[in-house]
C-alpha cells in the first residue's frame, strides 16, 4: 500500500522516504550534520541497552582491531529513534550494540556523506555484535 512520508510524497517505496536532518528538518540538508549519521532505536527493555562507536586501525599482523572509543551512550526511551552524528576522519568505524539481557531488539539506519548506506532491524546477540561503517572522506 502507498504511504505518505514526512515530506508529503505518497508511494509504496520506503527506500525513497525523506529523512530528518540533525536540525530536525524533514528533507533538510544532511551534509550540515557531519559525514556519519545514524538513526538508532531500541525496543522493549531499553534501560539495559548501550551503544559505542569505535575507531579502528590495522595492527602489525594487518588485522583490523579497535583503536579508540569515539562516542558512547544509552537510549532514553523505548521504540524511539535517536539521531547520532559526527564529523569523522576517513577510516573504518564499528558501532557496537549491547545489553545485559543477552540479546537486544534494535533498528536503525546508517548514512555516510549524505548517502544511505544500510538499514537494520531485528534481534541481535549482544556478545560482540557490531556493524562496520566505512567513512571515505572528511566533511567539507
Amino acid at each position: 500500500p502507498a504511504v505518505e512520508d514526512e515530506c508529503g510524497v505518497c508511494d509504496a517505496d520506503p527506500n525513497n522516504d525523506c529523512v530528518q536532518n540533525c536540525n530536525g528538518e524533514w528533507g533538510g540538508d544532511l551534509n550540515a550534520c557531519g559525514n556519519l549519521w545514524i538513526w538508532l532505536g531500541f525496543e522493549g527493555n531499553f534501560i539495559e541497552n548501550r551503544w559505542s562507536l569505535v575507531s579502528t586501525k590495522y595492527n602489525a599482523e594487518e588485522e583490523l582491531v579497535n583503536d579508540a572509543v569515539v562516542a558512547q551512550g544509552a537510549p532514553t526511551e523505548a521504540d524511539v529513534l535517536t539521531y547520532l552524528n559526527w564529523s569523522l576522519e576517513p577510516g573504518i568505524y564499528r558501532l557496537y550494540l549491547w545489553g545485559t539481557a543477552g540479546v537486544i531488539d534494535a533498528s536503525g539506519s546508517f548514512y555516510v556523506n549524505g548517502e544511505h548506506l544500510a538499514d537494520f532491524d531485528g534481534t541481535l546477540s549482544t556478545h560482540g555484535s557490531y556493524f562496520e561503517i566505512p567513512v571515505v572522506s572528511t566533511p567539507e
